[in-house]
């Protein structure tokens, strides 16, 4: 069909005055064929605002969500508003076709903002970790850098190594061409399924570990490490760490989640540094971006190879007590050996806590990276101090010598304790800070990162509510404060964890990073393994769950048991819920508000959501005016009701549509859509009693469940009276036929009603979709008008607002328009909301005429209030009876 010309076709089909049964078909066809752009039109206006409420409630926080979300949301919501531009263009024979320019406008903002074109990387492949400073930090990552900064600024040695910067992991992608085959996969993840989340990672992770690397980085690598030596002590062996940008954002620390390898020869260089780069996809990873909010995009993955420490022993020390920050002690914890067994928590280390160190004095608040990169010492200057550091010595077990008690000398510990508490100083704040005794005594620094921070707490234990029940389990260390209730779920395997229900309370043997991708769904945690400063204990406090580790025989005693109550603080859980732990606990922490991938949405949004074209009278009611997608959609939404029947002498209303007949002829006109009227009803008239669209039925209701009240006696003259007397005149009543009135369409499907209504001086639009699918369903009008002053106009429509907001609208008021929707309900509740706006559009006509002044917003609000009533009961009643129409 020939869609431009199709008006001047039916116009010409219309202007005879006998058309043949050809000519007859031919116009219901060219209806028909109107009526499903408009159709289309309308349901693409509902994909563009479902979308756009999914956005806004994203943006909320309260839920994780990563860019394949984002990237979604934008696509569906401009694919729908972009087939709106098509269907009202086919509607006016092209009249707004200034609106695809707008469109791409916005569109191509959106795209900058969600695919930010990426400099391919033209830095150093590789750097020597003596030549790295704080320039560095887009190229080495936070990790190398602040290990770099600390050791330089504490005095510590550092190992020797190198870094394979971003830019040499920007080339490998790109030579292997793994970035945008990546980035297409990532895309089609449903990160919320740890099962297929599995697939994924081991398909991501061969794809990595099987990609050539350009000939250009193997050369850079191999002159680093022949560069390297073992200090004259013969054969040397690697470790080769993440060190990946974003690693350690504010707020986020992603312990654990990154690949490490250790004893590395030299000769397996290449196949380490793919396994580290592959680690990006490990699932604990995946699952952590995700849930932090953390772009894929952005985390190009740094790779530190450093000469391995022949430990005798290691741990980690915190500068503060991660859990009670308001005490000035240092936490080292210690196993013999590397410091691995502390970092994943596979073992349960000695504990040494040094209170009263002095801290060191620098030349200048914040300026330790400036001193370091001028080459100055930051000088010290000890508080004067009453009493010696104090130290206290907890063994990894009860009744058993301390692992390290024969390695750690009291001042090996003080001397640690000094060096972690000028790094405190020196970043500005807690410290977590991994370290190893060589075999000549030395202490060797590994690695430097901010301590997330929990909410201070000014006891260990929290004294026990009277009437307590006796706890299942009692004792253990507080890795992060807190209480929570759950059911109670065992870890084992993988498979527990794809099965882990959302708000368990989780229970492990060992406190290891594996188990990270479940803390997005856990509300606790409990080990029967781990310290305080393992990595689990960590992502456990930034994403704020309480956790109990330190607990032997924990999956044993808790197996079987339905639920319980976690109280972290007082180190005990208890059967069942118990509701005196839980009634003021905090809120949970939205992980979400303020992450990168919250704050791309949010700019993403800036284009979408807002609506600014509020008032289609005005002249910025135009093309040119849309600046979002939602100004589109409102544009689009409006001119369509007007196209579809716009005044033309060639083309009158009454050719497409039916006049309604309720026991008498009615001013009103439908028009169906598709299945809104019998197929048997009059070609002249639709009665009522053949109406199929329940939304217009309930509408009905509303409009005549109460009777119209005489006119009100008014307190203005002159002219404006007679503009009163215009619009109170009795045969405007719905139930009479009057030549005074224009006439006012119903525009209907079976699940669809759409009327404009006019009044004297009132404008109406109201319309709903209503199906037994809530997402679809929708109620809104848009109300303005009248002839009184501006005050009494905006009295009337201030009051209609506060009266629909209680009725569960949502509603906008501009200057004397009124907007308001209500959405996402069942069929039966958006019914009665409609029939609520059936009524509304009756009994508000007079309102600016009578509400002279606040005084009598109460007695006029009351009455309405009391007609809404009666109106809710009536769509019942008629619902009830399956929306039968008597004619009588």
């Amino acid at each position: 069909m020939d869609r431009p010309n199709i008006l001047s076709r039916l116009f010409a089909l219309i202007g005879r005055r006998q058309a043949d049964p050809v000519d007859k078909e031919r116009m219901r066809e060219m209806h028909r064929a109107r009526c499903n752009d408009f159709r289309l039109l309308i349901r693409a206006n509902n994909r563009a605002l479902e979308g756009m409420s999914e956005i806004e409630e994203a943006l909320r926080g309260t839920v994780p969500f990563g860019m394949s979300f984002v990237r979604g949301k934008a696509v569906l919501v401009a694919s729908a508003v972009h087939q709106m531009i098509l269907r009202i263009n086919a509607l006016s024979d092209n009249r707004y076709a200034a609106l695809e320019e707008q469109f791409s406008r916005i569109n191509q903002t959106i795209g900058e903002i969600v695919e930010p074109r990426r400099e391919a990387g033209r830095g150093q492949p590789v750097v020597p970790l003596e030549a790295v400073g704080r320039e560095h930090a887009d190229e080495a990552g936070p990790k190398v850098v602040n290990l770099c900064l600390a050791s330089r600024n504490a005095g510590l040695g550092m190992p020797e190594g190198f870094v394979v910067t971003a830019s040499a992991y920007r080339m490998f992608m790109d030579h292997a061409g793994l970035r945008d085959e990546i980035h297409r996969q990532m895309q089609m993840a449903d990160i919320g399924d740890l099962e297929g989340l599995a697939a994924l990672s081991h398909t991501l992770q061969q794809q990595i570990v099987q990609a050539p690397l350009p000939p250009a980085l193997e050369e850079a690598m191999l002159r680093a490490r022949d560069a390297l030596h073992a200090n004259g002590k013969g054969p040397y062996l690697l470790a080769v760490r993440s060190s990946a940008l974003g690693e350690d954002l504010p707020g986020a620390s992603a312990a654990g989640q990154y690949r490490s390898l250790l004893n590395v020869e030299p000769d397996d260089l290449f196949a380490a540094y793919r396994q580290v780069v592959a680690g990006k996809y490990d699932v604990p990873a995946i699952a952590y971006r995700f849930n932090r909010g953390i772009r894929d995009d952005d985390v190009d993955m740094c790779v530190c190879c450093m000469v391995m420490v022949d430990a005798v022993a290691g741990g980690v020390a915190y500068s503060r007590d991660p859990v009670h920050l308001h005490m000035p002690r240092i936490l080292i914890n210690a196993v013999d050996g590397p410091p691995v067994a502390v970092v994943d928590g596979s073992r349960r280390p000695d504990l040494y806590m040094v209170e009263g160190v002095p801290l060191p004095m620098q030349n200048g608040a914040g300026s330790g990276p400036e001193e370091i990169s001028a080459g100055k010492a930051p000088v010290e200057k000890p508080p004067a101090q009453d009493s010696p550091p104090k130290l206290t010595k907890v063994p990894a077990e009860q009744g058993v010598p301390l692992l390290t008690g024969d390695i750690l000398s009291d001042a090996l510990i003080f001397r640690l304790a000094e060096h972690v508490a000028r790094l405190d100083v020196y970043f500005g704040g807690p410290q977590d800070v991994e370290w190893a005794v060589d075999r000549a005594g030395e202490i060797i620094l590994l690695q430097c990162r901010p301590l997330h921070q929990t909410a201070d707490r000014e006891r260990t234990q929290t004294p026990v509510p009277e009437g307590m029940p006796a706890p299942l389990l009692e004792g253990g260390v507080t890795a992060a404060p807190g209480v929570a209730h759950g059911p109670l779920h065992i870890l084992r395997n993988s498979e527990d964890a794809y099965a882990c229900p959302r708000g368990a309370i989780a229970v492990v043997v060992q406190s290891l990073p594996r188990w990270a991708p479940v803390m997005g769904r856990i509300a606790g945690l409990v080990a029967e393994q781990g310290s305080t400063t393992g990595h689990l204990a960590s992502v456990a406090r930034e994403f704020g769950i309480p956790a109990l580790f330190g607990i032997p025989g924990a999956v044993d005693a808790l197996d079987g048991a339905e639920s319980a109550t976690l109280d972290a603080d007082a180190l005990r859980v208890y059967a069942g819920r118990v509701e005196e732990l839980l009634a003021d606990r905090p809120e949970p922490r939205n992980l979400m508000l303020g992450s990168p991938v919250h704050a791309t949405l949010s700019k993403v949004a800036e284009h979408i959501v807002p609506l600014r074209l509020l008032d289609p009278t005005s002249a910025e009611f135009s093309p040119e005016h849309c600046r979002t997608f939602h100004d589109i959609t409102r544009f689009c939404h409006e001119k369509a009701v007007e196209e579809l029947f716009r005044p033309d002498e060639r083309f009158p209303r009454e050719a497409a549509s039916r006049q309604l007949y309720f026991k008498r002829p009615m001013q009103y006109r439908v028009v169906d859509l598709d299945d809104g009227v019998a197929e048997d009803a009059d070609e002249r008239f639709v009665q009522l009693k053949d109406v199929r669209s329940i939304p217009m039925l309930a509408l009905w209701e509303g409009m005549t469940a109460v009777p119209l009240d005489a006119p009100v006696p008014m307190d203005t003259r002159g002219f404006m009276s007679v503009l009163i007397e215009a619009s109170a005149n009795p045969e405007l009543d719905p139930a009479t036929h009057s030549g005074f009135t224009q006439q006012n369409y119903f525009m209907i499907s079976s699940t669809f009603c759409n009327l404009q209504a006019r009044f004297g001086f009132h404008f109406s639009t109201v319309e709903a979709q209503i199906t037994d699918n809530p997402d679809e369903n929708y109620a809104t009008i848009r109300f303005k008008g009248g002839a009184a002053d501006l005050d009494r106009r905006l009295r009337r429509v201030r009051l209609i607002a506060e009266l629909l907001e209680a009725r569960g609208f949502r509603s906008e008021v501009f200057e004397d328009a009124l907007f308001a929707r209500m959405e996402g309900l069942d069929a039966a509740d958006t019914e009665i909301g409609f029939g609520v706006l059936g009524f509304i559009i009756m009994h508000s006509r007079q309102l600016d005429m009578v509400l002279a002044n606040n005084a009598r917003l109460a007695e006029w609000k009351a009455r309405l209030e009391q007609g809404m009533d009666t109106a809710v009961q009536a769509v019942e009643r008629r619902r009830a009876d399956g929306w039968k129409v008597e004619e009588a």
